[in-house]
């Protein structure tokens, strides 16, 4: 942890460099795709197709554990390749959506 005394706000306060020189991060860490994909699940209409989709993708997962984005590697996984999935997403939650596709 830094402490107060080494770093200056407004400045890049680096306190040890990185091991990989970020040209080669292929993608962001896994939990920030699981907090982004589950404010996507969550912003989602339950009762609507792209809910429904999402649920007939993953009949094991528990209601309670969908509507509130509880997701693990693979399922993220699953769902940014699900082509049917993108097609379901309707106009309002599509820009949702692409945006997320974006970060992942």
């Amino acid at each position: 942890m830094a402490s107060k005394g080494r770093t200056k706000p407004g400045r890049y306060n680096v306190i040890k460099e990185l091991l990989v020189s970020r040209e080669r991060v292929l993608s962001l860490p896994l939990h920030i795709k699981l907090g982004s994909l589950k404010q996507c699940v969550k912003a989602l209409d339950f009762k609507g197709e792209t809910f429904q989709e999402i649920r007939a993708m993953f009949p094991k997962l528990s209601d309670a554990k969908l509507k509130r984005g509880k997701f693990v590697g693979p399922q993220i996984t699953t769902m940014l390749k699900s082509r049917i999935l993108e097609e379901k997403v309707i106009e309002t939650e599509k820009k949702a959506w692409q945006a997320f596709l974006g970060v992942g």
